[in-house]
């Protein structure tokens, strides 16, 4: 009685080389687009984590951020001294500022003036006083908008500007209707 081995296909050492390639060139594309994004998103989360970040400096009277217009970086100031510059980074591009209203006017920050003369032309300001109170504002930067509220931690997004006075609009007749 003779036996016969069933011979089953295998892949020979070229094909599974190719199959390496492959995986290793999608693997590759997809980390990357990964780690793009991730980089475009991460001005995005420091702007609305920016209560949060500015949680880890003690202060008595005030904790301040002033972002400059030319380079985009911020400085933080407690109770008025400047205590040094912000690591994580808020804006790619310069933003602009709007008071909280249905109004919605543009305000104009004064330059930043430091000990060693030196002046930094100024595109945002976020304050919180010693009772945990921000401003309210709506700033508008890369194709979105922030509405800041000293009620809410965190500032609501918005896609555009009309959004926001769509919002205005609602809550005031809301408060309209209430009486």
């Amino acid at each position: 009685m003779s036996r016969t081995r069933k011979i089953t296909p295998s892949f020979t050492i070229i094909e599974l080389l190719i199959i390496v390639v492959i995986i290793l060139g999608v693997y590759g594309l997809f980390f990357a687009n990964l780690s793009k994004s991730k980089e475009e998103n991460s001005t995005d989360k420091n702007l609305i984590n920016i209560r949060y970040i500015l949680s880890k400096y003690p202060y008595d009277k005030s904790i301040e951020v002033h972002c400059t217009n030319d380079d985009y970086r911020c400085f933080v100031l407690v109770d008025g001294v400047l205590k040094e510059e912000l690591k994580e980074k808020l804006f790619d591009s310069n933003p602009t500022v709007y008071s909280y209203d249905r109004y919605q006017t543009q305000i104009r920050f004064n330059d930043l003036e430091l000990e060693q003369l030196e002046r930094y032309p100024i595109s945002f300001v976020y304050k919180i006083n010693k009772y945990g109170k921000s401003q309210d504002m709506i700033v508008e930067v890369n194709n979105k908008v922030y509405l800041f509220n000293s009620l809410f931690d965190k500032p609501t997004v918005y896609e555009n500007l009309s959004d926001v006075k769509d919002y205005f609009e609602k809550e005031n007749s809301k408060v309209r209707d209430v009486f």
